[in-house]
């Protein structure tokens, strides 16, 4: 497979409800980029170019644009075997949200071209939908408990809520949360790792609630693995997975209740996939989004969890809905907090060229 071409569009989303606030900070736009990568019989893989953290780069950005187009360059009419074949053809700083969209968009061609959904080439689908969770950014606790309990009522069981700041306004967070939540879900306190080890256990040790797991409470694994050892606290751990080493840590040491699985912070799908068989074969729950993509992005995570098996998928999530535009109308279906195994092959996603506009950099 040889790519001729290639366009990348900006994904200027803003957020419902004009903004969203986390440990990192607020935001109010996406700012993510899409790859279109041209294979030389006309067929056109996705991929999303999103942010690693809150805190990094936006795509959208001068270099960052510059950076994807020098490397989407070295991949033109080069032959190209297998996905992972991108990570050989870049070098340099931290490019994993790029490498991650490459590969995305290769395995869509992939795909495509033998004529089956995304989920086959990660090993076939174990499910038929994929629950997904509600999350709310760092607001006050009774806007808070007025949101996620019209989440519930629209059959949310997993309600995450955004914490990383005051603790007397944590405490309240996620009392507010708790009172909103059914007796059967499961509550998401997520410090996106911004609570010193001190406060998060002095945080932790206020709460005595069974539907609670605390979400990347501290910013480092070791920091984590310390206090679920101070805390007995179920944790699950996000952002410090940061590579296979670390899901082979996990399952080795066994003490996280759940981990994430984010394509973007492996800086790539073919990661994603093993990081998430080594947890199902070690009967570690798994909780499978990504870092704020949009259709792509949603898509991708999609694909991924259909390959987990109950009880070890604890969610996955629809990043569509919490943006005020979509590039592709149908793509994967939504309703009563599920999402449905798309029918389209690939990725399952034709972006509608009036929604796109006009490509920021056209290659070939």
């Amino acid at each position: 497979m040889r790519i001729v071409g290639a366009k990348l569009y900006p994904l200027d989303y803003p957020f419902v409800g004009g903004g969203y606030a986390t440990s990192y900070g607020a935001r109010t736009h996406l700012n993510n980029v899409l790859v279109a990568l041209e294979a030389e019989d006309g067929t056109v893989g996705y991929g999303e170019i999103s942010r690693i953290t809150g805190a990094s780069p936006r795509p959208t950005d001068p270099d960052q644009v510059a950076q994807a187009e020098g490397a989407i360059r070295t991949l033109l009419n080069v032959p190209l075997a297998a996905p992972r074949d991108v990570a050989s053809l870049l070098s340099g700083g931290d490019s994993r949200n790029l490498t991650c969209s490459l590969e995305t968009a290769l395995l869509d061609l992939q795909a495509k071209t033998a004529g089956v959904p995304l989920s086959v080439l990660f090993g076939g689908m174990r499910r038929d939908s994929v629950p997904c969770y509600y999350s709310i950014g760092q607001a006050a606790p009774d806007e808070i408990a007025v949101r996620l309990t019209e989440a519930a009522e629209e059959g949310y069981r997993i309600l995450q809520v955004k914490i990383g700041g005051d603790p007397a306004t944590d405490t309240a967070r996620v009392a507010a949360a708790l009172d909103a939540a059914p007796d059967d879900a499961i509550v998401l306190p997520d410090a996106n790792g911004g609570l010193s080890p001190s406060d998060a256990a002095a945080l932790i040790a206020r709460f005595d609630d069974p539907r609670l797991y605390w979400e990347e409470p501290c910013k480092t694994y070791e920091e984590n693995r310390l206090l679920s050892e101070r805390t007995g606290a179920r944790l699950l751990l996000d952002q410090c997975m940061a590579g296979l080493d670390r899901y082979l840590d996990v399952c080795r040491e066994g003490f996280a209740a759940a981990v994430g699985l984010k394509a973007t912070i492996l800086g790539s799908p073919v990661r994603a996939r093993i990081a998430r068989d080594l947890c199902v074969e070690h009967g570690i729950r798994l909780k499978v989004d990504d870092s704020w993509g949009a259709d792509i992005g949603t898509a991708l995570a999609l694909h991924l969890a259909l390959g987990v098996p109950d009880p070890l998928l604890l969610s996955g999530v629809d990043m569509r809905l919490y943006f005020e535009r979509r590039c592709d109308p149908a793509g994967p279906s939504f309703a009563a907090a599920e999402l449905q195994a798309g029918q389209g092959m690939g990725l399952g996603i034709s972006p509608d060229s009036e929604a796109l506009g006009p490509p920021i950099v056209e290659i070939r």
